[in-house]
């Protein structure tokens, strides 16, 4: 009897609705600058058990962080008889950079300077997850000092900053005309360089 009603009137009455796919969750580990702008990527990914692999395109927002799960609808498992797919949930993995430091959306990276360079300043060209930038390192620039790239940073809605962090660095040579060099420099100090490094 509940066939012959279904028949008669499933076209125009609540009829019910077909099964839905399982959802599939899988884990991603991508590139940190991706997770910096944002873009697409794809990944291979096994389909069912002992089935063949299948690419998946996925668009990654700028900013997502490890833990950050995105939804790909109708991707999961076709259910057994046909009907609609699942979802796939991806649970991304961001690993850190090995230059460039994330704190929020801002970005820090340390740019080695020559001692010459520091001192009397110079223009040099730096590699940004948007594209090289060439900036002004003022003169007499110590150690650990910041210029900030407005704009350069995490490629949110609202982007970050990026920092320079100025290093001078010191070459490694017992070339006597260095040292000498180097005494030079020692020499031309009007204080103690550790005259303020107390506890």
């Amino acid at each position: 009897m509940d066939d012959l009603l279904g028949s008669l009137f499933g076209a125009h009455g609540r009829g019910r609705r077909p099964a839905r796919g399982a959802d599939i969750r899988t884990t991603l580990t991508i590139n940190p600058l991706l997770a910096f702008t944002g873009g697409k990527t794809t990944f291979q990914m096994q389909s069912g058990s002992g089935g063949s692999a299948q690419t998946v395109k996925l668009t990654v927002p700028a900013g997502v962080k490890t833990g950050t799960t995105l939804r790909l609808a109708g991707k999961g498992s076709p259910p057994p008889g046909g009907g609609p797919a699942g979802d796939l949930h991806i649970r991304l993995t961001v690993p850190s950079h090995p230059l460039i430091r994330r704190i929020d959306n801002d970005l820090e990276l340390d740019v080695p300077v020559t001692v010459l360079e520091a001192l009397e300043g110079a223009h040099v060209t730096v590699p940004t997850p948007t594209g090289d930038v060439k900036v002004r390192i003022p003169p007499g620039s110590q150690t650990g000092r910041k210029l900030r790239l407005r704009g350069r940073g995490v490629q949110t809605k609202t982007p970050g900053d990026l920092y320079l962090v100025i290093r001078p660095t010191i070459p490694i040579s017992d070339d006597p005309e260095v040292l000498e060099a180097a005494r030079s420099l020692a020499n031309a100090h009007t204080t103690g360089v550790r005259d303020g490094l107390k506890l």
